[in-house]
């Protein structure tokens, strides 16, 4: 919790001006390998350039509940970016109005969805079980911690 000081809106710098204005000092192939790896979710959160036909012509984006928003446009794949990237530009605010519409529902309904850690096959055993660690290169680098407070 953040107390005191006064409430602002956050406004990112703008591509050369601060935001990494130390990328000439990353390896040019490690930063190529870096953002082909990221590619997707670059244009998932629409922070990659937005090269698609009709939308990339403005510099804002209407989500699906009708809200514009700015693009930040921070990477360019020049014209190369996978055509299934350049699809799921900006989608995370399809994915946010889905999961709150399913919320919505599940209060209205009194049924809600859930996730088991600690069962055997579900959750976070499956995991392990199942060895989806060879599935994705982050797993072995996250640390899950058991809030004592709340026990």
């Amino acid at each position: 919790m953040i107390s005191g000081g006064k409430n602002f809106l956050y406004k990112p710098r703008s591509a050369g001006g601060g935001f990494h204005k130390h990328a000439d000092k990353i390896d040019k192939e490690k930063m190529a390998d870096l953002m082909k790896k990221l590619e997707y979710y670059l244009h998932f959160f629409g922070y990659a350039k937005d090269d698609r036909e009709k939308e990339g012509q403005s510099d804002t984006h209407v989500g699906p509940n009708g809200v514009t928003y700015n693009k930040f446009q921070f990477y360019d794949y020049q014209g190369k970016a996978k055509q299934e990237n350049k699809d799921a530009y900006m989608d995370y605010l399809n994915v946010n109005e889905k999961m709150l519409n399913k919320r919505i529902e599940e209060r209205k309904t009194g049924n809600y969805s859930k996730v088991t850690i600690n069962k055997p096959g579900e959750g976070f055993s499956m995991l392990t079980e199942k060895n989806m660690i060879q599935y994705t290169e982050i797993l072995p680098l996250i640390s899950i911690k058991q809030d004592t407070k709340r026990i």
